[in-house]
């Protein structure tokens, strides 16, 4: 084993389906999310979240999914939600730690009725900062904040952060109708979050592109799903150019920004893009700019990474001190038990004291962790 200890940076607790029905329902009826029975003319559980457009309801079966051992997958969907079993399974897993992002919440951050989204993102910060209380150690719990408001923003962000809340995740790009994040409508949330030191994270899935995995019809899934893919994570591009462009990280420059399930390989062109428009575009901006665009990227963000190959060769353009492993336990992709041999191979040619880096020192630091 090359690494005695490590910690996964992106994580997702499964919220329980009445998480939101409980406390919302009678207010919101059918617009909050909620477990339906039969859709669409198909027997079964659907679970109906609100969404960007063309997300529907997707039947509930284990998120667990190439995991061949019943009770192995069974012990992962328990740990969604159950702090408990959780803290059991990252003992077997030995994980010493997890930075915990919603399943369900990632989609409420790209739906567009705002008093829904607003009310969904209180209960499930309340929800899982009792979650994460269970033990603060090995549980880092990210709150969810939507940005129609920033008013309201600014005060879910100080009231989270009054919980013990590390972190918060905001859409990856700003709600419809509302404009870019560089405008100064925002800063009083950036000031907020740089004064609290409360890293933001821009999470995949949380924009206006739907997941197509959310997609009911096949056909459709089989049609639009490669586009949709792409462009699910491609969203966060323009949003990073956006900040750096637009002198949001001049004007609070000790803003931390977190890029989850992006994987890392592709900033180095957006990096080289941003300093290209810089020297030969300079009308394009609408400030000029203290540092280098790349150099932004080098020091206010962060990346996480799951099994990105090339990401590793280019450790030192991004910055070796900026990648961040992540399992994403429990969904799909994690790797769970084969969490340390997967990563002795992923990390073989990477020298141990930056792949210690990687694996746990950086996210350690970033979440005040250990």
């Amino acid at each position: 084993m090359k690494f005695a200890l490590v910690i996964s940076s992106d994580s997702h607790a499964v919220e329980p389906f009445d998480l939101w029905e409980k406390p919302l329902g009678a207010r919101f009826g059918e617009k909050i999310p909620r477990l339906i029975h039969n859709y669409k003319g198909r027997e079964g559980k659907f679970f109906a979240c609100p969404g960007p457009a063309g997300v529907e309801p997707f039947p509930v079966r284990g998120l667990a999914a190439g995991v061949t051992d019943p009770a192995e997958a069974e012990e992962m969907m328990l740990a969604g939600y159950d702090p408990a079993q959780r803290e059991k399974c990252l003992e077997k897993a030995r994980v010493a730690a997890e930075v915990i992002y919603p399943t369900f919440g990632l989609f409420i951050l790209g739906s567009e009725d705002a008093e829904v989204k607003q009310a969904c993102c209180e209960v499930y910060n309340d929800w899982i900062a009792e979650f994460c209380g269970h033990n603060r150690k090995k549980f880092c719990g990210v709150a969810m904040i939507a940005m129609e408001e920033v008013h309201w923003a600014v005060r879910e962000l100080e009231r989270v952060a009054k919980k013990g809340m590390r972190a918060a995740m905001i859409p990856v790009v700003p709600p419809q109708g509302r404009p870019p994040y560089h405008e100064s409508d925002y800063d009083s949330f950036w000031a907020a979050a740089q004064d609290l030191q409360v890293p933001l994270t821009l999470h995949a899935i949380t924009g206006r592109v739907p997941d197509p995995l959310t997609f009911f019809d096949k056909s459709k899934r089989e049609k639009e799903g490669p586009q949709k893919f792409v462009e699910l994570l491609q969203e966060i591009g323009p949003t990073l150019a956006d900040i750096i462009c637009g002198g949001v990280l001049d004007r609070f420059p000790g803003l931390k920004l977190v890029s989850c399930e992006h994987e890392v390989s592709w900033l180095p062109y957006l990096m080289f893009r941003l300093d290209q428009i810089q020297k030969d575009f300079s009308f394009a901006f609408a400030v000029k700019l203290r540092k280098r665009a790349s150099d932004y990227i080098r020091e206010h963000l962060w990346s996480t990474m799951i099994d990105d190959p090339f990401s590793l060769g280019m450790r030192h353009i991004v910055g070796v001190d900026r990648i961040m492993w992540s399992s994403d336990f429990p969904h799909p992709r994690c790797a769970y038990l084969n969490t340390h041999t997967i990563l002795d191979e992923l990390l073989h040619d990477v020298p141990s004291e930056e792949g210690q880096k990687i694996v746990e020192g950086n996210v350690a630091v970033l979440y005040q962790l250990g």
